[in-house]
């Protein structure tokens, strides 16, 4: 069976993709249970998402989409240091998912392409990465993050292979809460998360290097944050890197 592995050390957030790293200095949402290597998407894969056609508050679906645009730039642009997936927009769901009908879009459980209608959602099913609008905050709230409070949350759905042997990412979604959309967060912390929550699209873990900075440090120590820290909203996540020390 895949677990989760939350663990607490990340020296760099240089990232390889790939199931055969040059050098595992980061934390893995999900590892190959037989083989203890780190499950992502396969190397040169395109990821084809789909976006929630609803507003995110302030921001029209438009201006959403744009900034889903610039933090996905952010990955891609790792490159040549990193095997990173590249995206591409596919377009716009058929309706606007809200907590009456995001049982066909999101969920906790994932699944496996050998037993593929076994899934619980449509877009599982379909291999549809979804980005979602949770303009009420009721999926987080319902769905994702019944334990403690989230304001986005996102996650890989459909591996290749089975659950005995599992492969690659072939399916993921992203879905972000109403905090984002209000008025009193600036851009450059909505970006922030967006690029955070698409590092657990590609399969990465929290990190919490330098949380002393965090629990201890003036805002000005911001930057020695790391983009996969847990706490997502400080406006210099917004770009890869890491500092070992301030």
């Amino acid at each position: 069976m895949l677990f989760k592995k939350f663990s607490i050390l990340i020296i760099f957030l240089t990232i390889l993709f790939t199931t055969q790293p040059k050098a595992w200095g980061y934390n893995f949402l999900y590892i190959n249970p037989t083989t203890g290597a780190p499950i992502g998407w396969e190397p040169g894969t395109t990821i084809h998402y789909y976006v929630d056609p609803g507003p995110l508050g302030r921001l029209t679906n438009e201006q959403a989409r744009t900034l889903i645009r610039a933090a996905m730039d952010v990955w891609e642009n790792a490159s040549p240091y990193a095997d990173v997936p590249t995206f591409e927009y596919a377009g716009l769901l058929t309706e606007d998912v809200t907590g009456e009908n995001y049982g066909q879009y999101v969920d906790l459980v994932g699944c496996y392409s050998d037993s593929i209608s076994l899934c619980p959602t449509q877009t599982q099913k379909d291999l549809k990465t979804v980005i979602v609008f949770d303009e009420q905050g009721t999926i987080l709230s319902r769905e994702l993050c019944e334990i403690g409070s989230c304001n986005a949350y996102a996650d890989a759905g459909v591996f290749s292979g089975s659950a005995s042997n599992p492969g690659n990412f072939v399916q993921a979604f992203a879905v972000f809460g109403p905090l984002l959309g209000r008025s009193s967060t600036p851009i450059t912390a909505v970006v922030a998360t967006m690029v955070h929550e698409l590092g657990h699209v590609l399969g990465l873990a929290h990190a919490s290097v330098n949380q002393e900075i965090y629990i201890h440090g003036s805002t000005s120590m911001a930057r020695y944050i790391p983009t996969m820290f847990f706490f997502s909203h400080i406006r210099d996540q917004g770009s890869l890197k890491h500092h070992a020390q301030p």
